[in-house]
């Protein structure tokens, strides 16, 4: 497991260029790469917006014979309860499994993402199958 500290924007940089190395490999798609750089960002900007100068945690592991990224974090609860709500919102779109917990003031944030997901997402067999009772026009 590799840990971020987000004390300023320029903290973000580094964390995602280092996100990118890490997953880059033939298993992970371009899109993959894309969404678990956008939570990152988005994981960082919540810890900078609630004022909390905390840690991103990263790490991939193997589940189900799946490849998964996981981010976590945790932050003192924002005044302004809409900044959660956006952050919840965008990391529903880019998840496959987010955990939000409340406990006290602070909020733990969990996401984690797929590199092979069973329901289709980065799974070009599963896209190859729904097409395959379309007509083909290539010549």
């Amino acid at each position: 497991m590799t840990s971020f500290t987000i004390h300023n924007g320029a903290d973000i940089v580094p964390a995602r260029y280092f996100l990118r190395r890490r997953v880059s490999g033939a298993q992970w798609t371009p899109t993959t790469r894309a969404r678990g750089v956008a939570a990152l960002t988005i994981l960082a900007e919540l810890i900078l917006s609630s004022g909390t100068y905390d840690v991103v945690s990263v790490a991939t592991t193997k589940t189900d014979n799946v490849d998964v990224l996981k981010l976590s974090c945790t932050i003192r609860r924002p005044g302004d309860p809409a900044i959660i709500d956006q952050a919840h919102a965008k990391l529903e779109q880019l998840s496959n499994e987010l955990n939000f917990t409340d406990s006290d003031d602070h909020v733990t944030i969990n996401v984690h993402i797929w590199v092979s997901d069973y329901s289709g997402i980065n799974n070009e067999e599963s896209d190859q199958e729904e097409y395959a009772d379309e007509p083909n026009y290539e010549a």
